[in-house]
């Protein structure tokens, strides 16, 4: 496979602005978002509804893509999603993958909706095309059609491989480790191997707001997040490897904020030739690193080209 390479890369994806933050905006996530009928930037009346073609268009152009590009990517989706409508919500279009279209002057978007950025899918084919060989592509492709909750997890795998900072072959879902594989294995010339899995874990946000719904919006008598939701199904991804013959690690978008050292203490009782790092991203470049030694979090840090977040998760002694 020959090196491929992406250009300007960025991150995509929601942010996490800390708990105390979304403590005040609490009823927020829980009922709806209300968005302006019209957006000031693009003139596009909030809740206009165009066929997925077009959205996809219009997408490329706001990526300074040509129109052209949008529909060619359009062309390479299955007819599940072609045949979808997306609707423009202040922010950008956005399509339900299973099928509904937006009526209401009122709408959720936060991670936990069933609206899907159609920004975020124009950006995993692009970067799709650019790192993955055509059989992978096919097989990624497919993959598109597992609609609902699999779907939003499947937007999400592509974000990394948008922070590379340099050429690489990349392996998607790499055969490995009898049936478990990871979701990509990265090769950069000058250093070894990385393999990652991609997990999101932004439903745990609804379900800590369903408890706060329930116990009135008191956080005292809310049970903090278990970091062991975080890292479930990851630890069997990998096979027993020393760090300095294949880096192998989790990226995990983050819904609410865990305790610092309840983090720590249960990475540190993960096995540490076979987990060396998780990344907890929380939003554009920035990101907490959980690693086993300074020299990888360094490591980590300069791959992905990300900014330490110590905001991202919270210290027990400022609760």
């Amino acid at each position: 496979m020959s090196e491929q390479y992406l250009d300007g890369a960025q991150r995509v994806g929601q942010s996490n602005a800390g708990f105390k933050t979304r403590m005040k905006t609490q009823r927020s996530h829980i009922n709806s978002i209300r968005l302006s009928k019209m957006s000031l930037i693009h003139n596009i009346p909030f809740g206009e509804n165009i066929d997925m073609g077009s959205a996809m268009e219009q997408t490329a152009v706001s990526a300074n893509q040509p129109a052209i590009e949008g529909r060619r990517f359009f062309n390479r989706l299955p007819s599940e999603l072609q045949q979808l409508q997306a609707t423009w919500m202040q922010t950008g279009w956005f399509y339900n993958p299973g099928g509904g279209v937006f009526k209401g002057e009122a709408v959720v978007i936060d991670p936990t909706t069933q609206w899907k950025s159609v920004r975020l899918l124009f950006r995993a084919i692009d970067i799709a095309e650019r790192y993955l060989t055509l059989e992978d592509q096919e097989k990624m492709l497919r993959n598109l059609t597992q609609m609902e909750r699999r779907h939003s997890d499947f937007l999400e795998e592509f974000v990394p491989l948008s922070r590379l900072q340099r050429p690489a072959r990349v392996t998607y879902e790499p055969v490995e480790n009898e049936l478990n594989r990871p979701d990509f294995l990265i090769e950069c010339q000058g250093v070894q191997p990385l393999a990652i899995e991609v997990k999101n874990r932004t439903s745990d946000q609804a379900d800590f707001f369903k408890q706060l719904e329930a116990n009135g919006y008191q956080e005292e008598l809310t049970v903090p997040p278990n970091p062991k939701n975080l890292f479930n199904y990851i630890e069997k991804k990998f096979p027993n490897c020393p760090f300095e013959v294949r880096a192998q690690g989790a990226w995990i978008t983050m819904g609410v904020a865990h305790d610092e050292n309840e983090l720590r203490k249960f990475f540190d009782s993960l096995e540490a030739n076979i987990l060396h790092f998780a990344i907890l991203s929380t939003g554009e470049n920035q990101a907490f690193i959980l690693a086993r030694s300074s020299d990888i979090e360094r490591f980590v840090m300069n791959y992905f080209n990300l900014i330490p977040n110590p905001q991202a998760v919270r210290n027990s002694r400022n609760l």
